[in-house]
Parts: C-alpha cells; sequence; structure tokens
C-alpha cells in the first residue's frame, strides 16, 4: 500500500490522472465488517476511479486482503494520525493534506467525504436510487455549490430501517451533522467534516435536500469491540493478540487513565448484554425502510408527512442550521484558522496552526478527542452516547444537571458558558471541581444534603427522606438564568424531569441517560418527545399541549422515587 509519508506524489499523479464530477474520500481504519458493504454501495453508482480510500494505518489481515484484490481503478494510501494534530481527523484538513486537496481540485468538481459506517442515497417521498446515471444528472442540475447530505441513523443491526422522530425537528437537526458534498475547489483551512463546519456560503441557495447519509454506527457489536481493543492496544492495556477475556479479567485501577477503564467497562457491557436486532418486520411510528425494490415504506401516515413537511421546508432549515449558535461558533473557529493558514502560506507553507489541528469542534471529532485527550474525568457512556451528548451540547450556554462527573467536564470542555450541577455527594463535587477543563467556565456546584447515601449518591437508608425531594428542587435556586440543556444522569430521574418542565417547559432540551434500557421512566414519555436517541441515551422536548394537572400528578406518584 502506497504510504501518503513517502510516496505522496505518486498517489496524487494517481488521483490527478481521472477527472470526474465528483469523487468520494472514505477515512477508514481496520474495519473488515463495513469496508465490504460501503465499497459494494459506492461501486455501484461511481467509477473505481472516483473512489479514494485513506487508510489510517489498517493491519487487520481481512482488509488487507480487501485491498489486494480491490477492483482496479481505486486509489489506497496510508496515512499517520498524529496525538498532536487531531488525531486521524487530520485527514479532513486542508491544511495538513494541501497536495490530496489540490489533486481533488484538479480532478473533479465535487467531493464527498465520510466514514464507513456512512452510505448515501438520493431519496423521493417513496423511493429511494443509488443508481449511476440518476446520481450523475442530479449533480449536473446544480450551481457549482455545496449539497447538504442528512444524516439518518439506522436500528441496531440494519442497513435499511432508519429512525426519523415525531417532529420535522429531529431530521433538521440530523441536517446540521450530516455531511456535504462539497465544490473540490474550497481551500478553508480546519478540521471539516460535517454541514455546519463550512461557510453557509458554500451551499447552493435553492437546496432539494435529497441527500441522505444513512450512518450505521450501531450495526455491529463486533465493530465496536474491535474498536475498543484497538484504543486499549494503542495505550499499552492490552496487546493485539489477547481475547477480550483475558482483557476484561485485568485490574485496571491503577492505569492512571480513566479512558481505559471507560473502554474496559463498554467492553464488559458490549460482552454480558444481549445484541440481538429489533423486530422490524412491522415498522413503527417514527421509522423507515428502504425496500430492495426502491420504495420507501414509513411506519405510519405521520412518519410520512414528517418527511413531507422537512422536504418542502429544507431550505429554511439549512439557513436555521447555519444560524444555530454551535454554527456561529465552529465558523468563528474556522476563520481564526484561516487566518493562521493565511500567515503560514505568505512563509510558502500552507498548513494551520496546532491550534487549528486541535480543537474539538466536530461531532466526531469531540468524541475522539474526549477518548483521546487529557481530560481528567470521562462521562460513563458509551461512545455513541458522548457523539450524541456533545452533538446537543454544542451551541448550549446553559447546562443544569443532575449527577454531576464526567459531563461536566465534557460540557467545561467544549465551552459551556455556565454549568450547575446537582449532587448528593460532596466530595465527588469537590473532586469534579478541581478539573482543569471547568476553569474557563462558570461552574456552580449545589450539594443537596438528602442524608446518609451508598455508592453513586443512593440513600443508605430512609431516615431523611423528607429532605429527598430537595434534589430537583432546591437548585432553581440558584439558576439565575433558565438553562439551554437539562442533563438528568443522577437520583430521582423522573422527579427531576418533570420538574424540570414545570420550570422551563418548552425552552429547553432534555437529556436522560440510561433512559431505553429502564421501562419505569418511560411515563415522562406523556410529556416530552424524543427527538434523538442512541443506546440509552434520549433527548427530548417538551410536547406542545401538556396537560399541567396531569404532569403534577406523576410528579406526585414519583417524589420519593430515587431511582
Amino acid at each position: 500500500m502506497l504510504q501518503w509519508k513517502t510516496d505522496s506524489q505518486t498517489i496524487v499523479e494517481r488521483i490527478s490522472r481521472s477527472s470526474h464530477t465528483a469523487k468520494i474520500l472514505l477515512k477508514t481504519s481496520d474495519d473488515p465488517i463495513l469496508l465490504p458493504l460501503w465499497l459494494e454501495h459506492y461501486l455501484s453508482f461511481l467509477e473505481p476511479s472516483q473512489i479514494v480510500i485513506a487508510d489510517n494505518k489498517s493491519t487487520d489481515h481481512e482488509v488487507l486482503d480487501i485491498y489486494e484484490n480491490i477492483e482496479s481503478g481505486v486509489s489506497i494510501f496510508s496515512y499517520d494520525d498524529d496525538i498532536d494534530r487531531g488525531f486521524h481527523n487530520n485527514i479532513h484538513d486542508r491544511a495538513v493534506f494541501p497536495a490530496l486537496y489540490e489533486a481533488f481540485r484538479e480532478s473533479c468538481e465535487y467531493l464527498f467525504v465520510v466514514d464507513t459506517d456512512e452510505l448515501l442515497y438520493l431519496f423521493d417521498i417513496d423511493s429511494w436510487t443509488a443508481d449511476r446515471s440518476t446520481f450523475q444528472n442530479y449533480l449536473g442540475c446544480w450551481s457549482g455549490k455545496g449539497m447538504a447530505s442528512t444524516w439518518l441513523h439506522t436500528v441496531r443491526g440494519s442497513t435499511d430501517t432508519c429512525y426519523i422522530g415525531h417532529d420535522p425537528k429531529h431530521l433538521a437537526w440530523e441536517l446540521r451533522w450530516g455531511k456535504p458534498l462539497i465544490p473540490s475547489a474550497f481551500r478553508h483551512a480546519g478540521v471539516r467534516i460535517h454541514n455546519i463546519q463550512f461557510p453557509e456560503d458554500s451551499f447552493d441557495p435553492n437546496p432539494d435536500g435529497a441527500l441522505f447519509l444513512l450512518h450505521l454506527r450501531d450495526y455491529s457489536r463486533e465493530q465496536r469491540l474491535r474498536i475498543n481493543k484497538k484504543k486499549l492496544v494503542t495505550r499499552g492495556a492490552a496487546s493485539a493478540d489477547d481475547d477480550f477475556e483475558s482483557i476484561v479479567s485485568r485490574d485496571y485501577s491503577r492505569s492512571g487513565d480513566p479512558t481505559i477503564e471507560r473502554l474496559v467497562a463498554e467492553t464488559v457491557r458490549l460482552l454480558e448484554e444481549e445484541w440481538s436486532p429489533p423486530d422490524t418486520s412491522s415498522l413503527e411510528s417514527g421509522f423507515l425502510r428502504l425496500c430492495d425494490d426502491g420504495r420507501i415504506e414509513y411506519g405510519d401516515a405521520a412518519t410520512r408527512q414528517i418527511m413531507i413537511s422537512y422536504r418542502a421546508h429544507f431550505s429554511s432549515h439549512l439557513r436555521a442550521a447555519f444560524e444555530a449558535p454551535e454554527s456561529k461558533m465552529a465558523n468563528q473557529d474556522h476563520q481564526k484558522n484561516d487566518t493562521a493558514a493565511s500567515a503560514d502560506r505568505e512563509n510558502a507553507a500552507f498548513s494551520a496552526s496546532d491550534d487549528a489541528l486541535s480543537r474539538k469542534e466536530s461531532d466526531r471529532g469531540i468524541a475522539s478527542n474526549v477518548d483521546e485527550g487529557a481530560s481528567s474525568l470521562r462521562p460513563h457512556m458509551t461512545d455513541s452516547e458522548i457523539e450524541l451528548f456533545t452533538q446537543h451540547l454544542h451551541g448550549a450556554r446553559r447546562l443544569l444537571e443532575f449527577g454531576c462527573g464526567g459531563s461536566t467536564v465534557l460540557a467545561g470542555a467544549e465551552g459551556a458558558s455556565g454549568i450547575v450541577s446537582v449532587d448528593s455527594d460532596r466530595a465527588w463535587l469537590d473532586k469534579v471541581a478541581a478539573a482543569p477543563e471547568l476553569r474557563k467556565t462558570s461552574f456552580q456546584p449545589v450539594h443537596v444534603d438528602i442524608g446518609p447515601i451508598g455508592a453513586w449518591g443512593v440513600p443508605s437508608d430512609h431516615s431523611h427522606a423528607l429532605k429527598w425531594p430537595d434534589y430537583y428542587t432546591a437548585v432553581w435556586a440558584h439558576v439565575a438564568q433558565e438553562p439551554d440543556v437539562v442533563f438528568i444522569d443522577g437520583r430521582f430521574r423522573i422527579a427531576c424531569t418533570l420538574y424540570s418542565l414545570l420550570k422551563c417547559g418548552g425552552r429547553a432540551k432534555y437529556l436522560i441517560h440510561d433512559f431505553w434500557n429502564r421501562d419505569h421512566y418511560h411515563c415522562v414519555l406523556e410529556f416530552l418527545d424524543c427527538i434523538d436517541r442512541v443506546d440509552t441515551l434520549g433527548v427530548f422536548v417538551a410536547k406542545e399541549t401538556i396537560d399541567w394537572r396531569r404532569l403534577a400528578l406523576v410528579l406526585q406518584a414519583h417524589a420519593m422515587d430515587f431511582q
């Protein structure tokens, strides 16, 4: 395999040799499960010379065999990540790989950069296609501006069944984090991955919203286990020859690396839990399926109407995406990076500053940096949950959380200007407050005395039960401004959710951890609509109409429920 470090000239010559309207750049590493699916999909509507694979040091024999036997014309090269320069995401930075992106500029009009778990489709309301001639005709209709795709997350174990929610707001949110088919002439510096990380004027002003990117992030347990093992090997906590049983049997308490402990904990969970795809033979409301005959099947008429409404107002959704605080923040950072890159070019070097290469502005970049960086605490969440949590944290200025810990540190690292955090363990609050990530934010720890507690803040007995409602009520005396996001990951989760609804109504997003695996919490769905979900994490907004008397009765019923 050609190596970028030593063979870059040969690589760019190969890429420049063939001209096409569009090309695709795949970023991948050691993924024998999804790589064959990815190649089969894209080779069905692209010519081999339209595909370039940037491989981040794969050693898996199955992957290398795939490369050895890949269809002639596909360009493949290996590149190194850099712990100080954006890790594997450095491939997205045009300032780090100027010759590569110049080759694309010379040989195609559009470039699409994706991961192995992302499959591109063209949608009509009731049909889909991944046909070569249709795709080429579609590209020919546009003005040379970028085209934004919308992410659709497939359900566990599926390549064709997706959740689109019960409100167009869910798809509008996924539009922000979809990936663009961007003009190859785009030259700005920075790790730009998702739609909102590109300038608004890069996009066609009258888009039709036909591009959808299926995200297979929960396709395979084996894939997730492989990823965890590779990260543990990178950190010296395991060897390539270790099996999972030997990995999880070791004591990592003295490793000094919370990331290692988190990866091992997730590996244990993946090994122990039943991993069976849901029964999608009968689609539920909020879901759609891509049928083999090119039809799109919806769970019900209301779900189909969601797609109709979303497509009808796509231009408005795209404009709104760039008005979102997280978009403005990302592009402000990129403008700084462009300035730095311009200064470097004056010295005959097209490269970005270290700051440009190490920031954490993309959801995948954030998830990676949380995992790879020097944070003193990590959230007790899966990688997918961290990714989703960070997406919905983007742009939030005020976070209220019930249950303090790694999420607090992550919020501080991502620039939340105000964090109010409730916990029943004073010592734990003090430990979190000392995290360096919180030095530049206004962090207000709120200790609530609910009597003697055990592990995870659970009351040891009922001797101080009269204090328990303070856990979810007392904090509001410390909240000067309403929160943008309420994260519920501590005790009394039902009461915390409902009391926060009474205080904030529809003006906040509500993120509840451990929600989907605990049916006990689902009584709050009477008052909330889910707009996003992954693993056990749910993201909710208040229903447009709430029976507040009914809410008060449910709150009263769970007032002393510390689960």
